[in-house]
């Protein structure tokens, strides 16, 4: 799997989210990173290229913050997703989601890809809505083959993208046959 890299912006949040629990939850997260995630964690801006480590599975800053915070949760890491969301968006961003039609909030994400994410094209496929039921593809398209821990963060972010819309997520999946085909595709089924 080639190197890829994201902006830090999810490790801001995550300080967070993490030093909201206080002093001595964070230093116990502190002394299950390796030395190079702890250096991230401390240090990453928003604006910092950060290598992607969420390959290294359950060593993954990603999946061990996951654990720590949702320690009850089925899926820990969807539910940073969706927090870490929460802590990105706010303001006027969660009024905008409110008003604009959510073909238009998924298309505007896929456009940004490129902003947070240093390798890959993301767009939109199969959009439908019919009586209140939206269904559609997120795509990545030019990208290594995405951990299970990124595909999950992934999702629990777009959770949350189609909460601030009003909306309730029915399903997200994943379907393994896309990634022979250098594509990653996140099928999200919705109810408005």
């Amino acid at each position: 799997m080639s190197a890829t890299s994201f902006k830090g912006a999810p490790f801001v949040s995550m300080r967070e989210l993490i030093r909201a629990r206080g002093p001595e939850f964070e230093q116990v997260f502190l002394e299950k990173l390796l030395p190079k995630e702890k250096e991230v964690y401390l240090n990453a801006l928003a604006v910092t290229r950060v290598e992607d480590d969420t390959s290294s599975g359950e060593k993954s800053i990603f999946y061990v913050a996951a654990r720590m915070l949702f320690p009850e949760a089925a899926k820990p890491v969807r539910e940073l997703g969706k927090a870490i969301a929460n802590c990105e968006i706010k303001g006027v961003y969660r009024i905008f989601f409110r008003m604009a039609s959510m073909e238009f909030v998924l298309n505007r994400v896929a456009k940004i890809w490129r902003q947070y994410n240093d390798q890959g094209v993301a767009v939109i496929e199969n959009y439908k809505m019919e009586n209140r039921f939206m269904t559609c593809d997120f795509v990545v398209r030019d990208f290594p083959e995405f951990s299970e821990v990124r595909k999950e963060y992934l999702a629990g972010y777009f959770t949350a993208l189609v909460e601030y819309a009003r909306g309730k997520i029915l399903a997200i999946e994943t379907p393994r046959d896309y990634h022979l085909k250098q594509e990653s595709r996140w099928r999200v089924k919705a109810q408005f």
